[in-house]
């Protein structure tokens, strides 16, 4: 019996191994594919989630306004914890310099459509989220924290 399993764990060490190793393109568009069908899903829950963005200001030179309308691509990663989303929005991407007019943001929303993660994120902790398309925003308003001003983004997705 047990000589019977050899040539099937043979079989999945070799896909898993292949799996685990460097991806290549084939891969990549298979993995994409999966997350931006789990990204539209229509989701169960009604999560709050954040994601949180350092923004220049030459992005938004109008600045950021209640009834903008904008796509957050077909693929986004969000969390249902508050303070990675400050954390993301407080640190300066590298290479970029801070300017006049930069911003640190928090969108946040209800969810749904979207699919938590986590078990299989890369990033333990982060109680990740994905999700994408357009999203509608209905209120910005200002938080102080120790990092400073960060502009509160209330969106709804649509």
């Amino acid at each position: 019996r047990i000589k019977s399993l050899i040539p099937i764990y043979q079989r999945f060490l070799g896909s898993h191994t292949d799996f685990l190793s460097t991806p290549d393109q084939f891969s990549y568009e298979l993995a994409k594919d999966i997350l931006t069908k789990l990204a539209k899903k229509r989701s169960k829950y009604n999560y709050r989630i954040y994601r949180g963005m350092y923004v220049k200001g030459s992005l938004f030179p109008e600045g950021i306004k209640e009834g903008m309308e904008f796509d957050f691509y077909d693929l986004s990663s969000w969390s249902r914890n508050q303070t990675i989303a400050i954390n993301f929005s407080t640190e300066l991407p590298q290479g970029l310099e801070r300017e006049v007019g930069d911003k640190s943001v928090i969108f946040t929303m209800r969810m749904k459509r979207g699919t938590y993660i986590d078990y299989y994120s890369a990033y333990d902790g982060e109680e990740e989220v994905i999700t994408g398309g357009k999203v509608k925003i209905l209120e910005v308003t200002k938080m102080e924290k120790m990092q400073g001003t960060i502009l509160r983004v209330l969106c709804e997705q649509i």
